[in-house]
């Protein structure tokens, strides 16, 4: 994991959803864990949700 995109990843705000305006390092776990099993979006948001997962 390259840290440069982790540091990017905990400070990118949530755009959307009921945690929306949140910094990624802040979603609960279990959010993290059914947006896995959902399935993350094919973007760079997806991305970086699966590094905080």
């Amino acid at each position: 994991m390259d840290p440069q995109q982790l540091k990017v990843a905990i400070n990118t705000i949530m755009p959307f959803g009921k945690y929306a305006g949140r910094p990624l390092l802040l979603l609960p776990e279990p959010y993290l864990v059914w947006f896995k099993q959902q399935g993350f979006p094919d973007s760079k948001l997806g991305s970086q949700l699966a590094m905080m997962y």
